[in-house]
């Protein structure tokens, strides 16, 4: 019967269980006896047999449902999915500038212990996540007057009446602390 550890790959576990086996040794095994292995009937009926005989006494897991039920499927959502809905779900929403969001979205995933991905597909998780839940939020270029002057990349909700005059004053100050901290709506 052939098995894997967990945390392990079935190729890892084949090769160290045959001295001086390579793992190109372990992918030909896998070819040849492994997939002959998998393709057999009775092994698969032994392996299933296995399975029910360890852990068929165990109970079931409680159902979940309503309010537990999504505070669980919170807890399991991705950081950007998470923050896009924190930010942009927020009644107070008016704009957030792109590189502001990416840094707390960053900073947040790191805190999580888990690897950020890059900026540009951050960027393409949020516009896909707009277009699905909040089609009324675009992204457009502006000129900050104020406290930092320069032109940026934001989100802003198109429903709210005089947006463009609001989307010349940097509002970082909502999202990000003095010391570079996310203070804004937290995901989840």
């Amino acid at each position: 019967m052939i098995h894997a550890e967990k945390g392990r790959t079935l190729i890892r576990n084949i090769v160290d269980a045959h001295d001086n086996w390579t793992v190109p040794d372990g992918r030909q095994w896998m070819v040849t006896e492994g997939n002959r292995i998998c393709g057999d009937v009775r092994e698969v009926a032994e392996w299933l047999a296995h399975l029910t005989r360890r852990y068929g006494n165990q109970p079931l897991p409680l159902a979940l449902h309503g309010e537990d039920f999504r505070r669980l499927l919170d807890i399991q959502k991705p950081m950007d999915e998470g923050i896009a809905e924190a930010v942009f779900r927020d009644e107070d929403f008016l704009y957030v500038e792109r590189k502001v969001l990416y840094h707390g979205y960053k900073q947040l995933t790191l805190r999580s212990g888990k690897k950020p991905v890059g900026e540009n597909k951050f960027v393409a998780m949020v516009e896909g996540w707009l277009k699905a839940h909040r089609p009324e939020i675009e992204a457009k270029e502006v000129w900050f007057d104020k406290p930092r002057k320069g032109r940026r990349r934001v989100w802003y909700d198109t429903r709210k009446p005089n947006i463009d005059a609001l989307t010349k004053r940097d509002n970082a100050d909502l999202y990000v602390s003095i010391a570079k901290e996310w203070v804004g709506p937290e995901p989840g």
